[in-house]
């Protein structure tokens, strides 16, 4: 997550529970309190994954903010969103990319009942090698 995502949290809410917490900042130069580790980008945190927790991580959420799922939607890596739609209007300053169709597919209904996700939308570079559901990065996209 990012600095200000970290930061939006309440204290006696962080570390979130029963996962690593990496804060991405280009400003921070150690994890602010609670948290696990600090990275300077997103390439930095994956590179981080890939090598000292491969052990410990299995998948990557992402929660925001919205600069870093820009950079993730565009980026080639497989990756799936699960979107939750909120139908309520809120005073806020920071919005979620575009889902451009081209970009990512719905997945079948009958997935989305077994994931308990009612929207979840793949990437059209999905792998064949998996069947274009599992695997890569996870975005945890709320709007609240």
């Amino acid at each position: 997550m990012g600095r200000k995502t970290w930061f939006s949290i309440p204290e006696k809410n962080r570390p979130l529970q029963n996962r690593i917490n990496i804060v991405l900042s280009r400003q921070l130069k150690a994890p602010p309190a609670g948290a696990h580790f600090v990275a300077a980008d997103f390439a930095a945190a994956l590179n981080l994954v890939d090598s000292e927790l491969a052990e410990r991580a299995d998948q990557v959420w992402i929660i925001g903010g919205s600069s870093i799922y820009k950079e993730i939607m565009e980026s080639q890596a497989p990756r799936r969103l699960i979107v939750t739609r909120v139908q309520k209007q809120f005073e806020c300053d920071t919005f979620f990319p575009e889902i451009r169709p081209e970009q990512f597919r719905l997945l079948p209904e009958s997935f989305r009942r077994r994931t308990a996700f009612p929207t979840s939308l793949r990437s059209t570079r999905a792998s064949s090698s998996d069947g274009g559901l599992g695997g890569g990065i996870k975005m945890l996209i709320k709007s609240f």
